[in-house]
């Protein structure tokens, strides 16, 4: 009953005894055998055993965690587990040289074919692999580590072996200093209970998926001096391999040393500026000595016009100055820049007399003459195009659509730039992982906006699906009391202006761009928990108050009103998360990989017709037409078709499906689906109780099975819906939302009746 204890239980389990020598064979008796077993300490036999075995359980449950968040679109892994090893000695006669170190050479000699049979991947530092010349690019090829870098050479040479030949062995042993020759050589290869099975003088092969492993004690070798015989001294030979295997270990590498190191500039304050009237010659007048007092009015009155004439120059050379100054800001991934050319008032202190000659100028007013709105724009989007085309990225055809359907320049240009700083911002992620599909063995986030294919998010920020709840959200000020800082608070309401939430903090900073910053940078965590229901809390103080937290759970937002009972707080959250999934909903992406419907049970007593499959196409002459595998690299593309990019008209629908199809990686075969509110809702219903199910480590076969059936069942009945259209209306002529076939909804004659009667009553 003790929860702490362990009940391990071993049936008919074969033991190997090996001794070192002769000597303890004999005085090895059965009842110090049994007292070893029955060691039920942390230095005992089955004890230590037994950790190996759990330390291996939770080599496998690191692997699968590590493969499934890293798996590749309609790609699955049908089982993970460990390589099974397979024990393989050697035999041979080995000559060496009369001063040769018997046990130094025959360590190097096992440490050598064990290398072979299982090289050791070896981690290296950054700076080891500099040191060895090899480019930098080649070095950062790959995934990002943790323990330091892999050389490419030595990661092949791991590969599972599938013949292992005497030749090379021999090979490896004759680089050993002190070595003569070998003769005699033979690979003995044993079964699982201990028992010599196969014996072969030139090669061996290893069977399918195990790794061979040697067997260094039933491995036999004699060594030769001047033609006499010597055996190694066993405790002699095990320390000295020990050495041999620690000089070789090589040690991982923090985080910390995986990365080139930032090189450190000098700053200088570009901005520094001295003026040129203070380099002319004292008797223009116009230097910081200015005029004698004995000048007369009409020299200072010169003097005066000519500093006047050089304050445009100098004024110039001040706004380059500024613009150098500022080169970070025009190639900065940041929405609160708002200029891309840069001004500076001239200081009174850097020019004696300039109170005389400015009138009213200010920075507001400079920055006006230098840059107006309409040139920041255009400006700022050709910038950022620049930093796209350094990737091969390109935001035209998309520029193109939306100039089309939106009626103000200014509103195009102002979203181009958040949708393409959105997108640079994302570009390491969704370059890195565009083939990499969401993890659906992580319980924490089934059907999470934080957990979905990198093909998803970059669709995504392609089209321009740029939080739809941006919307829905006001932004509303607080001054401080000192008046220094911009408080902002935000809230989510409707149409019809109905509070929802509101937000639980200030964000202040005396910028109000970066205030905002902060505001929406919460509001975006926000809606990453609005929809869970588990991430409301209720609690009573006076009243019941609804609260939403984080996983850490702090309060990130709230609902101001307060409610009387328990039961009114949660009408009001469920009212919140109904409002959410509206709003998410219309940009919602769901990419569906056939291959995980795959049926999981096959026939038999509990479901005589096993898991549903999907649909093939067959002919009724039973002919294929190439799609008689609905599950190989297929995936569909679940949309939206009533709300969100699809209410912009066809057009923007067919550009959308253009970069989805351009976008999905060229071996998968893609099918997109612009389906009624209706239907996805109903579909991502049934999908994500699929997935809640599917994420159990050990998944219920009824439940998985029904839960199958049920989605398949609206997967394989999901249909495109087109925006709704009339043929040609003979009475006012208007026709500007014409039928094209197959890209729109035709209504039937009543419905058009029933709208040419509502025509003619409003006329």
């Amino acid at each position: 009953n003790n929860p702490a204890t362990e009940l391990l239980v071993f049936e008919d389990v074969p033991l190997t005894v090996w001794f070192r020598n002769s000597e303890e064979r004999r005085s090895l008796l059965l009842v110090d055998l049994k007292t070893a077993i029955k060691d039920v300490t942390l230095a005992g036999i089955l004890p230590k055993y037994l950790e190996k075995i759990k330390i291996a359980d939770a080599i496998i449950e690191t692997t699968k965690t590590e493969l499934h968040s890293h798996r590749n679109l309609a790609e699955d892994y049908c089982a993970i587990k460990a390589i099974e090893v397979e024990d393989i000695g050697v035999c041979m006669d080995m000559e060496v040289e009369p001063s040769a170190d018997i046990e130094a050479i025959l360590g190097e000699a096992y440490y050598l074919i064990d290398q072979y049979f299982s090289p050791d991947i070896k981690f290296y530092s950054l700076q080891q692999l500099l040191d060895d010349k090899i480019p930098v690019d080649e070095i950062f090829e790959g995934p990002a580590l943790s323990n330091g870098f892999i050389k490419n050479d030595e990661l092949a040479a791991a590969s599972l072996r599938t013949v292992l030949y005497t030749s090379d062995v021999i090979n490896l042993l004759m680089d050993i200093p002190g070595v003569k020759s070998i003769k005699n050589f033979a690979f003995a290869r044993y079964d699982d209970d201990g028992r010599l099975v196969q014996s072969e003088s030139w090669s061996m092969p290893v069977t399918y998926n195990h790794q061979p492993r040697l067997y260094i004690e039933a491995s036999k070798v004699l060594v030769f001096k001047n033609s006499l015989p010597f055996l190694a001294d066993s405790n002699e030979l095990l320390d000295t391999l020990q050495v041999i295997k620690g000089k070789h270990t090589q040690p991982k590498f923090s985080v910390l040393e995986n990365d080139l190191r930032v090189p450190h500039g000098n700053y200088y304050n570009l901005e520094l500026y001295y003026p040129v009237q203070d380099s002319l010659p004292l008797t223009y007048g116009v230097g910081y000595d200015g005029l004698p007092n004995s000048a007369g009015d009409l020299r200072k009155a010169q003097a005066k016009q000519l500093k006047a004439y050089l304050l445009f120059f100098e004024q110039l050379l001040v706004n380059y100055l500024a613009q150098l100054s500022h080169i970070k800001d025009l190639f900065a991934v940041d929405e609160t820049v708002e200029h891309s050319y840069f001004s500076r008032v001239i200081e009174t202190t850097e020019i004696t007399g300039l109170v005389e000659l400015y009138n009213g100028l200010n920075a507001t007013l400079l920055q006006g003459l230098t840059e107006t709105n309409d040139m920041f724009l255009d400006r700022r989007n050709r910038f950022l195009d620049h930093l796209l085309a350094r990737f091969a990225e390109t935001f035209n055809d998309y520029a193109l659509m939306l100039y089309s359907y939106t009626d103000d320049k200014n509103i195009a240009d102002k979203q181009l730039i958040d949708n393409k700083i959105s997108f640079i911002r994302n570009f390491p992620d969704i370059s890195t992982n565009r083939a990499r599909s969401f993890n659906y063995k992580d319980s924490g986030s089934v059907c999470n906006n934080k957990n979905i294919a990198g093909l998803v998010k970059r669709i995504q920020l392609l089209l321009g699906y740029n939080k739809a709840y941006k919307a829905n959200i006001e932004l509303y000020e607080e001054k401080d009391t000192d008046g220094k800082f911009y408080e902002r608070r935000w809230r989510l309401v409707d149409e019809n202006k109905k509070i929802y939430l509101s937000s639980s903090t200030k964000y202040a900073d005396a910028s109000l761009e970066i205030a905002e910053a902060k505001a929406w940078k919460e509001i975006d965590r926000v809606f990453i928990f609005m929809t869970q229901a588990s991430h409301y809390k209720i609690k009573k103080v006076k009243k019941f108050v609804l609260n939403l937290v984080d996983d850490d759970g702090e309060i990130i937002a709230t609902r101001k009103k307060h409610f009387n009972t328990e039961a009114e707080a949660e009408t009001a959250r469920d009212e919140i998360i109904a409002f959410a999934n509206k709003i998410i909903t219309s940009e919602q992406i769901f990419i569906a990989e056939h291959l995980l419907f795959r049926p999981r049970n096959i026939p038999g007593l509990q479901f005589p017709d096993g898991d549903p499959l999907l649909t093939v196409c067959i002919p009724n002459d039973c002919s294929m037409c190439g799609e008689e595998d609905p599950y190989s690299f297929r995936i569909t593309v679940v949309l939206n078709g009533e709300d969100g990019i699809a209410d912009k008209g066809m057009e923007f629908r067919r550009f959308a499906e253009q970069t989805i199809r351009m976008e999905t990686p060229a071996h998968l075969g893609v099918k997109i689906c612009w389906v009624s509110k209706k239907q996805l809702e109903a579909f991502q219903k049934a999908y994500c109780a699929w997935l809640s199910e599917l994420v159990k480590p050990e998944p219920g076969i009824t439940d998985l099975h029904n839960k199958l059936l049920a989605l398949l069942e609206i997967f394989q009945q999901l249909k495109n819906v087109y925006p709704q259209a009339t043929l040609h209306d003979c009475i006012d002529g208007n026709d500007g939302n014409r039928v094209f076939l197959g890209h729109t909804a035709v209504i039937d004659d009543e419905e058009l009746d029933e709208q040419i009667k509502k025509k003619k009553e409003n006329k």
